[in-house]
């Protein structure tokens, strides 16, 4: 099999590294001579420096890597060409594309047209979905969850500054595609989001024209409430999660490895270390969330499973940051459903 990625930057290093392990064939697409040149020293593939040129190794699927706001281009091409398409997620407010994307994949069923969905993959938020589904601390839809991801955005690409790549621009920055990132995860648990109250703020001094912090009360269709902050300031990055009901409680905090389950009938509380969803337990590094991502797309282009997110989803996951966006500006909670779909 034959990947051409499409953008080469920190993600798209991250998926040469997985795809070339799965020993598939990959080729590279990126305007900059320096992020071509760090790509084929590391990992000796041939890249391009325009898609055009890319398209002539006949690729069996596009990995698509580049701004978050341009990825539905090649991915209407692949619905269009018959080439499947995986991209990290998208961020856009205008969605003309987003829906002549979601009829195309939707009548060409054949074609794999599959947004990102990394910490669906991710062993301990798999452990939390499976354990409220469970309802082992009881009705799902009663509870309240309340979570704080967070890290500083000039630590993201330590070998380049915050104004030489998307994340400087408020169209893409880094807290707003975020958003779309940390909320597909929180929705596949606790269901969609209905309505926001938001406010977005930026409080660092590092050259960016971004909202660098959003501070989230959103209400879930089942009737759960989650209080969710996405700051781009936290100089330690890290994820903290909890759920809590009147049974009990779920504790995740990212940089431990660990989930911590209290259950109020025992007054007990349980440790679930961090687990590989695959292979042998040889500790656990978020490049392995990212390996299974990747594995699940490829069993989804050999017709094995149906992969498990689709644009529908991505496109209600932008409708929500929009309506965080507005909520901010206009002060009151809005309804997702009434104000955009």
């Amino acid at each position: 099999m034959k990947a051409l990625v499409i953008g080469l930057g920190s993600m798209g290093r991250k998926r040469v590294q997985v795809l070339t392990e799965q020993k598939v064939e990959v080729f590279g697409v990126d305007v900059r001579e320096d992020r071509r040149f760090y790509i084929e020293k590391e990992y000796g593939i041939t890249t391009f420096d325009c898609f055009e040129k890319g398209l002539e190794i006949k690729p069996d699927f596009l990995i698509i890597c580049n701004k978050p706001n341009e990825h539905l281009f090649y991915v209407k091409f692949g619905l269009e060409n018959g080439i499947h398409t995986f991209s990290e997620e998208n961020c856009v407010s205008e969605f003309t594309l987003m829906d002549e994307v979601i009829k195309l994949s939707e009548r060409e069923k054949s074609v794999v047209a599959a947004p990102s969905c990394s910490f669906r993959h991710h062993p301990c938020v798999r452990r939390i979905k499976k354990i409220v589904d469970s309802e082992i601390l009881g009705d799902k839809n009663k509870g309240f969850i309340t979570y704080h991801c967070g890290s500083y955005l000039p630590d993201w690409h330590t070998y380049e500054r915050v104004s030489d790549y998307y994340v400087k621009d408020r169209e893409t920055g880094g807290g707003r595609d975020m958003i779309v990132f940390e909320f597909d995860w929180l929705q596949w648990i606790f269901d969609d989001v209905k309505s926001v109250m938001a406010t977005t703020k930026k409080y660092s001094d590092y050259e960016a024209d971004i909202f660098d912090t959003y501070q989230i009360i959103s209400g879930f269709k089942g009737g759960n409430t989650a209080s969710v902050v996405i700051d781009l300031l936290l100089r330690w990055s890290n994820r903290y999660f909890r759920y809590v009901t009147e049974l009990g409680e779920i504790n995740w905090d990212y940089n431990s490895h660990n989930i911590h389950i209290y259950d109020a009938r025992e007054d007990k509380w349980k440790i679930i270390p961090e687990a590989p969803i695959s292979g042998p337990y040889k500790g656990w590094n978020q490049m392995d969330m990212y390996r299974d991502e990747i594995r699940h797309f490829i069993d989804a282009v050999r017709g094995n499973v149906e992969y498990c997110t689709n644009y529908r989803n991505e496109k209600r996951l932008n409708l929500l940051t929009l309506a965080v966006e507005e909520s901010s500006r206009s002060g009151i909670k809005k309804d997702i459903s009434d104000i955009y779909i």
